[in-house]
């Protein structure tokens, strides 16, 4: 494969993972619906929640990145977490030294300043790449429910780690970030600095779910007959999150992650869950959390079945703690 046809197939970059969505295709076909559609529709899942070159980088000047310390070292005490936040950090800084070096020879060949272009355009692309080529086989377990390997710390930091970046890496945080923090950065600084704000705050959230683990474990539940999960463009989400005004801060965590129609995922403390590990939900808590999904979601539902997407049906009303059926 030359360079212009490898380029050529990182134009569409999914802010949501191609193999997430694919979980739910049948014949490489699933159900959809986008906000403001009146029905759903079938499409391939490389044609759905992606942009042209949703992850290029701009080049951030000595002020983008004194401001990028600011907000992501300042409240951070681990001695750990910060170094690999400063690692991060530095690594860009080189990068965009060299390619104002490399912009301002006039010696620079056209086909250097393209290289300088194109890896600008695909190597936060790249870098999703690689982590799911090397965390995905965790998805793989869990869907047939084996979550031993959270037992070692090594896989476990991996995991926690990959979690992070598919809650962070979607349209929907980005677009909520840039929108709450018109003030004082702006929206152009703040789309500027967030793809490496990125790489540090999923430290930060990753370590969190680590650190976590014994309180907050890896809890797979089944789907009942005739209801399947459905998932959308910011398929990591926190439960808490969903019935709050925007612009809330949400207080506490519990994350869920859909992996198919058939089987999800939970990071939660609390024992009415806990319980459920490996079986199957009632009805009633399977639409709760279908439900989580479509007010978690920034344009675009996905399922396996047409009828799955039941959108703007009010299921139950949410009020908080709630005592879990067939649980004692």
């Amino acid at each position: 494969m030359n360079k212009n046809t490898n380029a050529n197939n990182k134009k569409n970059q999914h802010y949501v993972w191609r193999k997430h969505i694919a979980a739910w295709s049948e014949k490489d076909k699933i159900w959809c619906i986008r906000e403001g559609d009146a029905e759903p529709f079938q499409s391939n899942p490389r044609n759905v929640a992606a942009e042209r070159y949703f992850y290029e980088l701009q080049v951030l000047s000595s002020e983008d990145l004194k401001l990028v310390k600011s907000i992501a070292f300042d409240p951070i005490k681990s001695g750990v977490l910060a170094k690999f936040s400063h690692d991060w950090v530095e690594k860009y800084q080189i990068l965009f030294e060299l390619i104002d070096y490399v912009r301002k020879q006039h010696t620079a060949s056209a086909e250097l300043n393209l290289e300088v272009v194109q890896l600008l355009k695909t190597l936060d692309e790249d870098f999703h790449s690689y982590l799911e080529s090397t965390s995905g086989s965790y998805l793989d377990q869990l869907r047939c429910g084996d979550v031993s390997f959270y037992k070692d710390d090594g896989s476990a930091v991996e995991f926690c780690h990959f979690l992070s970046y598919q809650y962070l890496r979607t349209k929907k945080i980005q677009e909520k970030l840039i929108a709450e923090n018109n003030e004082p950065f702006g929206p152009d600084t703040v789309r500027r600095i967030w793809p490496l704000l990125r790489h540090v705050f999923s430290i930060n959230i990753g370590a969190q779910l680590f650190l976590r683990r014994d309180k907050m474990p890896l809890i797979l539940v089944d789907a009942p007959p005739n209801i399947d999960f459905i998932t959308c463009d910011q398929p990591v989400m926190n439960t808490y999150g969903a019935y709050i005004a925007s612009g809330t801060q949400v207080e506490n965590v519990e994350m869920y992650y859909p992996l198919s129609p058939r089987k999800a995922l939970l990071l939660s403390d609390r024992i009415e869950f806990a319980k459920l590990h490996g079986k199957e939900l009632s009805p009633f808590l399977a639409m709760y959390l279908n439900q989580i999904v479509e007010r978690s979601s920034y344009h675009w539902l996905f399922a396996q079945k047409k009828e799955s997407l039941r959108i703007g049906e009010k299921w139950m009303t949410p009020g908080g703690d709630f005592e879990i059926e067939g649980v004692s």
